[in-house]
């Protein structure tokens, strides 16, 4: 039997020890307990140490069965199946002004392990309302203990009750917490320890400090108290999400106090003691906790039951083995379901990839673009692709050679780039027009061959165009694979119409050419006299001539499932340049651009790089609004990435610091 080998994200993979960290650490053990392997990686797929520190070693993501994200910081940036732990309740997250990017985050993702009853799941639906997936049999994951940590219950002579907490309104602004009444009064009794970072509980008397994330000093501290005190935050109350207090309360052998939160009511019954949840009355809640601690101290026997039976209940239905085994057994099951919501139904139709090495020498460049295309090609899934490799025929029987192997199929089609002084006769949209008359095909990508695929990026791109039959292209989210091993995220959104006008792709910013996926009905957009104009912007020129020209929409997937690999580099010899072949495109939509923008609600001036248009009426207010929205955005998203960088270089960190005040600059000069 094949051993089961899973990856589970560090967050935060620079050496910091958090809850997160003490999870992971019970979830090898437990995946060691059934026989299975973790992995804990970056989200780019790097393997990070015992210490939780980044190593410079890259896991193949195909070695993986699949991957776990249990942070909402998390992004899909790997080629493997990947499951979001949903364990934040909506108001974690809703609370942020990064909520948009939170919810792109956790959208990206193929599927969900879901504990709660009702409220995240829901708010997840709502997240995922563009693609609806079915979560009627989603796996389930909680932050629990493996079976071997458990320790025996036991009630002690002399019972005292156990919190633990962040505290979190007095951890992150000093600001009294949503129990501080509550707190004060445990705070007086003899009976009880509160523990926590010191910042959140200095001046409390009961105070016993913190407990280090090791797996085990916290059950142990469980075991010698004997009663743990669980308490719902009011975003864990309404979602009817669980506190981790009730499984380190199994785990630790004791008997559980907890207010009247829905998902223990259901699961643990009368195993758990339970107070009325009213933070308005501490005093209320107060009297009942002391009643209970009162009972357990006179009813040893009775507490000891109850203590025994939710640390069966926790060992059958929430100990990690048990849940890590559930997920395994259901995999295929999940995959099958995210298959039918997010891949191509009719997965026959030809996508022809079309790849230019349009150079008369062959380097070590040119063979490492044509060897990252065949590669693209070979592992999309779902789908019936080809490859063309258009070449000039002085390279032709040289390149023969390198596909012969390739377990996809493979087209060369030479022709005449060059003259015989090696000067470029022949564009890439005039080698196009040959190209698409030799393969049939429904639909096309045309290839820079920098880009890095995922295997689903070709079929989740043709289901987006069978779920949009009007839309004539479809394309992808992308990511930077930076030089260093980093991903960045690039593009997230829908791409707006003056971008695409204003030569967004490719001169802006370095997207990959194959990020869009055109039907094959887009090459008759293209007048046969337009063709020798263009190289590099032939896609700009057809996504131009589609939605101005010929008012067809191009639909975003919602997915990022394509990269631009920096370490490859895209020269060539044009037969014009950038900038000239961006003139042409813009020239080519000029009137339909402009009855575009007189159909806006304001007609808008808009610069570009490479030219100005000036409308007898401009709503300056609106235009600049809507510029300040879009860079406040691109800022937000650059900063919060240089950020997550900061974490171990000094130099960098001052080097960051003062790209991040430089941003801050430009953007206050928007307003």
């Amino acid at each position: 039997m094949k051993k089961i080998r899973f990856g589970v994200i560090d967050t935060w993979p620079w050496g910091v020890k958090n809850a997160e960290s003490e999870v992971i650490n019970r979830m090898k053990v437990a995946a060691e307990n059934i026989g299975a392997e973790l992995i804990c990686v970056t989200k780019e797929g790097f393997l990070v140490d015992e210490h939780f520190q980044r190593t410079d070693e890259r896991i193949d993501p195909s070695a993986l069965d699949f991957i776990l994200s249990m942070h909402y910081e998390d992004i899909k940036m790997q080629d493997a199946f990947h499951y979001h732990v949903l364990w934040n309740p909506p108001k974690i997250t809703l609370q942020y002004d990064l909520y948009h990017l939170y919810a792109k985050n956790i959208a990206s993702h193929d599927d969900y392990l879901i504990y709660d009853d009702g409220g995240m799941s829901n708010h997840l639906k709502t997240l995922l309302s563009d693609h609806p997936r079915d979560l009627s049999d989603a796996s389930s994951l909680t932050a629990s203990f493996s079976k071997t940590a458990a320790i025996e219950p036991q009630i002690p002579e002399n019972p005292v009750l156990f919190y633990c907490g962040v505290n979190w309104e007095r951890f992150i602004s000093g600001a009294e917490s949503r129990h501080s009444g509550l707190f004060a009064l445990l705070d007086k009794q003899e009976d009880v320890n509160l523990y926590g970072p010191e910042h959140s509980w200095d001046g409390y008397r009961r105070y016993r400090g913190s407990i280090p994330f090791d797996g085990t000093s916290l059950i142990n501290e469980i075991h010698q108290c004997g009663v743990v005190l669980a308490l719902s935050s009011d975003y864990h109350y309404r979602a009817g999400a669980a506190t981790n207090r009730i499984y380190e309360a199994c785990a630790g052998g004791a008997i559980t106090i907890s207010d009247t939160n829905r998902f223990i009511k259901n699961h643990f019954g009368d195993s758990v003691l339970y107070i009325a949840y009213d933070k308005k009355h501490p005093d209320k809640m107060f009297t009942q906790i002391r009643m209970h601690l009162d009972w357990i101290k006179q009813h040893p026997d009775q507490a000891f039951e109850k203590a025994q039976k939710a640390q069966q209940i926790f060992l059958e239905k929430f100990s990690l083995e048990k849940q890590l085994l559930d997920i395994i057994s259901n995999h295929s099951k999940r995959k099958e379901a995210v298959k039918q919501a997010m891949y191509a139904r009719d997965a026959k139709g030809q996508t022809l990839l079309v790849l230019f090495l349009d150079t008369d020498i062959l380097t070590s460049n040119e063979l490492a673009i044509l060897n990252n295309a065949i590669h693209n090609a070979e592992i999309q899934r779902n789908s019936n692709v080809v490859l063309a490799v258009c070449c000039d025929k002085g390279v032709e029987s040289e390149l023969e050679k390198y596909i012969e192997n390739s377990s996809v199929s493979v087209h060369l089609i030479g022709v005449n780039f060059f003259d015989d002084f090696s000067n470029k006769t022949l564009s890439r949209g005039e080698a196009f027009a040959q190209v698409i008359k030799q393969i049939p095909h429904q639909y096309f990508m045309l290839l820079d061959g920098s880009e890095i695929m995922f295997s689903t990026h070709v079929t989740t791109l043709v289901r987006t165009l069978e779920d949009h039959a009007q839309s004539i292209a479809a394309y992808a989210g992308d990511f930077l694979d930076a030089l260093d091993g980093m991903r960045y995220p690039h593009l997230r959104e829908v791409i707006r119409q003056f971008d695409f006008y204003n030569g967004y792709y490719p001169s802006r910013y370095p997207h990959p050419a194959g990020m869009f996926l055109f039907r094959a009905e887009a090459a008759e957009l293209l007048p046969a006299e337009a063709e020798p104009f263009l190289d590099e912007c032939l896609p700009n020129a057809l996504l131009n001539l589609a939605i101005f020209n010929h008012q067809l929409p191009v639909k975003y997937s919602s997915f990022m499932t394509v990269g631009k690999k920096q370490s490859i580099n895209i020269d060539f010899q044009k037969v014009m340049t950038t900038p000239m072949q961006i003139n042409f495109v813009q020239g080519l939509v000029q009137t339909g651009y402009e009855e575009w923008l007189a159909s806006c609600p304001a007609s808008i001036a808009v610069s570009s790089e490479t030219g100005s248009h000036e409308f007898r009426e401009v709503d300056k207010h609106l235009f600049k609004m809507m510029r300040r929205k879009f860079r406040k955005r691109l800022v937000i998203e650059i900063m919060w990435n240089c950020i997550r960088l900061m974490a171990n270089n000094k130099d960098g960190r001052a080097r960051i610091r003062r790209k991040i005040e430089k941003l801050k600059h430009e953007y206050s000069q928007t307003k």
